[in-house]
Order: structure tokens, then C-alpha cells, then sequence
């Protein structure tokens, strides 16, 4: 079976956590690197996966993304294609808005056509995403993914708002986490746009 690949670091050497009081075929499988031993207690939103590279626990679940009231999501450079979402819950339904620029950041006034569509999510396409937004491993994402080598680039911004009040806000700058390119490709599909 294939490792699940850690957000953090982008590498495949992750293994499950397991909690409880261990016995001795535990304690050796973990000497092993087979799992990770994560203590007798049991809490909500305990970590379920461990990196043995980078030592980053994750698959938390810390935002309830079916509890989702807004996300917002922008994309592009300075001088080039900007893409920006706007999801939010309005009068118990998801309304999806996206726009398009060939010009920059702004996604503002534009005269191209089909630069802006607007959707109605229909209940099974929200709940697909939000599963969908869990295998990206959203919430285990770092704050900033930043590349200073390169002056000009693709700048992006994601935060999700929940009913109640959880945030999850990530930025970057030429840089991605690991499921970038798999969540651009699940936002894509809900609004029906190639987002890149």
C-alpha cells in the first residue's frame, strides 16, 4: 500500500499513530518505524499520521469543513492570470464566485468574457469538496510557503471561516505545501474553471 504523503514535507516515510497502552508487538513495530506511539489519552483532534523526516505529526482535523461559512482563494502575479473563489453560506447554501483576469491581481472590472461565474452548490458537491478539502490536508498546512529567490512570481492566499469561528489562513509566494496542485484541481472542478 502507498504512504500517504506528509504536508509538511512532501515526503512519503509517514506512518499512523496509535493510541491506547501499547504492548510489546506495539513498542516494536515502532521501533521498526511501522507506527508512531501517541500516549495513553485520547482528545479530539489527536494527530492520526506521523513523518518519520521531518518529525511532523498531522491529519488533525481541526477544521470541520462541512461547517465551512466562507472560503476565500486568489491566485496569480502581478503581471499576469489571476484567479480568485469566493465561497459562502448564505441562507443555508453555498454560493460559489469566480473570477477571472488576464491583467493581474484585482480580478476586478474586466471585459473578458466569461471572466465571472457565479453557482449555486448543490448540498452532495459541497460535502464531495469538503471531503475532498481533508485529503488535501488543508488544515495541516504551514502559515507561509515562501520562495525569497525569486523577486516576480505566482503569489496565492487560501482562508476557510467556519460557523463556529475556526480559521485556517494560508499564503505563499512561489511556493506551494504538498497537495497544492491536487486542491487546485478539487477547486477547479467545483467551480468548474481551471484554476493554475
Amino acid at each position: 500500500m502507498a504512504k500517504i504523503m506528509c504536508p509538511c514535507c512532501g515526503k512519503r516515510n509517514t506512518v499512523p499513530i496509535v493510541y491506547g497502552y501499547p504492548g510489546v508487538d506495539l513498542f516494536e513495530a515502532q521501533e521498526r518505524g511501522e507506527l508512531r506511539l501517541g500516549g495513553c489519552c485520547v482528545r479530539e483532534h489527536m494527530a492520526k499520521r506521523f513523518c518519520n523526516d521531518c518529525l511532523e505529526e498531522f491529519d488533525c482535523n481541526r477544521i470541520a469543513f462541512a461547517l465551512t461559512s466562507e472560503l476565500t482563494f486568489s491566485i496569480g502575479g502581478y503581471d499576469g492570470e489571476c484567479h480568485s473563489v469566493e465561497i459562502r453560506l448564505k441562507n443555508d447554501r453555498w454560493i460559489a464566485q469566480y473570477r477571472y483576469s488576464s491583467n493581474g491581481f484585482g480580478c476586478a472590472e474586466t471585459d473578458e468574457p466569461e471572466a465571472e461565474v457565479r453557482k449555486i452548490l448543490e448540498v452532495e458537491e459541497w460535502e464531495r469538496f469538503c471531503l475532498q478539502l481533508q485529503k488535501c490536508y488543508v488544515d495541516d498546512w504551514k502559515k507561509e510557503y515562501n520562495d525569497n529567490d525569486i523577486l516576480d512570481g505566482t503569489s496565492w492566499f487560501l482562508e476557510i471561516k467556519t460557523v463556529v469561528n475556526d480559521i485556517c489562513s494560508v499564503s505563499g509566494m512561489n511556493a506551494y505545501p504538498p497537495y497544492f496542485t491536487k486542491f487546485l484541481k478539487c477547486l477547479s472542478e467545483l467551480v468548474g474553471k481551471k484554476i493554475e
